[in-house]
């Protein structure tokens, strides 16, 4: 191995050998103490049911609430971008004959027996768990947020490092057998550059298109080990021009880093109602990484920008005609050829760019494998990575930039410490994202065709579709619409099977009033006979106006 890759070149012991965990020692289970007895009897069988969960509380046992859910963790398979089927650790609803199970575990059960005169132990009455279940809002298990594979960094800046339950973030940390370093408590920015150079080594042969690309492919990688000291964070999106360019090797990587394992992929659904089931079944299993893997039409959804921006995401329970406020912590990327955002899409992704530059990308050589690489030396990266954000928190988290709107907390730690260290803004490329998005360049043409046919002149959706459906003789027999190029564009917003519709065209300018671009926007106009106006209105000369 190169010097480069020589780890125990950085000092990663802590000074004086103090630790910057923070962290709580966590339950454990591992003694079990004597059952609890639950005596079921008639007429009462509500305080039967208080002294279940009473049993379940004082065996540890790991069942947790999360969000009107019961949930633990558990070991399935999940398929990872080549079609392999891997062991993940994710959150499992427990329903009612597992909760029965459980419960017979940690407690034992008795009726009075008047024949023998004595209190005998017999199975569980089936109606506890069916109580238990129905008393959501009233559950004294604790909460879980997620599940974590590797330290990580708390919202304060100390390091999650002792396995088990963080009370603190709700989070279960399972190293899953791996040994950790310790992290330093107070790493210089010295000791932070060399981490850089650490994780840097990891990305230095894919072929970027610029400097932005390569700082995403970073942030990838710090958003995934530090998501749980973050409340929201951006997607972040690999694209290229050609399969093979190392667009799911860059998530497997950071996967691989946070969680131990290559990231479990799901299919972007036909439709955006597919997609969002698989979206919340990935949410309410409490996965770490989240991946949309081969994106073949262009990626928006409400459900997607609302995890990305909200904390919390509302999801519907497969099975049952239930919504659930899921809290996301997961770190969520997308990867295809060419790949397109949607709508507000674009101001919630980061889109990495890569250009081999060859027409079979896949047959490239290099003298070492990134994935080998983490899979051999994971341990290694982990500690790099929060070595770099303790360092920026210990430095004060100099602001850098002004933060990232819905994103403030991602922006000031992770945006800010790769700008801190010298790398460029990982947000550069946003730009580019928003100019590609095909909702934006219907409502540029629109506004381009809008401006040139009627100016300012305030205009009823109906009358707009007259304008564009005006034709005119050019020969004998032989008609051409007036504005051809306002009828397309207007079709293409409102359009359905050859017309133009009134409603759907207004319903769809009332959608983006007040949306900036070019400088102009729509703006309502007067009310003529009962119908509304619209104004396309110069930006600029509004505010001064104003």
């Amino acid at each position: 191995m190169t010097d480069i890759f020589a780890f125990d070149e950085i000092n990663y012991a802590p000074k004086g050998g103090e630790d910057a965990s923070g962290a709580t020692e966590a339950t454990s289970a591992a003694t079990m103490a004597p059952r609890r007895v639950v005596q079921i009897i008639t007429g009462n069988l509500h305080e039967a049911v208080d002294e279940t969960e009473r049993a379940l509380l004082d065996s540890g046992c790991e069942i947790y609430q999360r969000n009107g859910l019961l949930v633990r963790p558990a070991m399935m398979p999940v398929k990872v971008s080549d079609g392999r089927a891997i062991e993940a650790q994710v959150l499992v609803q427990v329903k009612n004959h597992n909760l029965a199970e459980e419960m017979t575990r940690c407690a034992e059960f008795q009726r009075y027996n008047s024949q023998k005169a004595m209190w005998v132990t017999v199975d569980i009455d089936r109606r506890i768990p069916e109580m238990y279940l129905q008393r959501e809002g009233q559950w004294h298990l604790r909460v879980v947020t997620g599940l974590i594979n590797a330290p990580t960094i708390k919202p304060d800046g100390s390091i999650l490092s002792v396995p088990g339950y963080d009370p603190d973030t709700g989070l279960i940390f399972d190293p899953l057998g791996v040994t950790f370093p310790p992290i330093p408590l107070t790493p210089t920015r010295d000791d932070a550059l060399a981490a850089l150079k650490t994780l840097s080594s990891l990305v230095e042969t894919f072929p970027f298109v610029g400097p932005a690309d390569r700082s995403i492919a970073l942030s990838a990688i710090l958003t995934a080990v530090a998501r749980a000291a973050i409340l929201t964070a951006p997607m972040h999106g690999f694209t290229a021009t050609t399969a093979g360019s190392g667009k799911s090797k860059l998530t497997d990587m950071a996967s691989l880093i946070a969680t131990g394992r290559e990231a479990a992929v799901m299919a972007q659904g036909k439709n955006e109602e597919e997609t969002e089931k698989r979206l919340g079944a990935a949410l309410l299993a409490g996965d770490p990484i989240i991946s949309i893997d081969n994106c073949e039409q262009p990626l928006g959804g409400v459900l997607l920008c609302q995890m990305l921006s909200q904390p919390l995401a509302k999801v519907r329970v497969l099975g049952q005609s239930k919504n659930v406020d899921v809290p996301n912590s997961a770190t969520v990327f997308a990867t295809g050829n060419n790949l397109v955002l949607l709508g507000g899409m674009a101001r919630r992704a980061l889109l990495c760019r890569l250009d081999a530059g060859v027409e079979c990308p896949e047959l490239r050589q290099f003298d070492h494998d990134p994935i080998t690489l983490v899979k051999a030396h994971r341990a290694e990266f982990v500690v790099a990575g929060l070595t770099l954000l303790r360092a920026f928190h210990v430095a004060g988290r100099p602001r850098q930039t002004v933060p990232l709107g819905s994103f403030e907390d991602w922006s000031m730690l992770i945006r800010d410490a790769l700008i801190w260290l010298g790398e460029a803004d990982p947000c550069l490329t946003m730009n580019e994202v928003r100019n590609a998005d095909p909702k934006l360049g219907d409502l540029r043409r629109v506004m381009e065709q809008w401006s040139l046919v009627f100016g300012t002149r305030p205009t009823t959706a109906a009358d707009a579709i007259a304008s564009a459906n005006d034709r005119e003789q050019v020969g004998i027999g032989k008609y051409e619409y007036k504005n051809p190029a306002l009828r397309e564009a207007l079709y293409d917003v409102a359009g359905l099977n050859g017309e133009i519709k009134s409603r759907k065209l207004g319903s769809w300018i009332g959608g983006v009033i007040g949306r900036i671009v070019d400088g102009k926007k729509f703006t309502r106009g007067t009310m003529l006979h009962g119908n509304q106006t619209w104004r396309l209105d110069d930006a600029a000369a509004l505010e001064f106006a104003a």
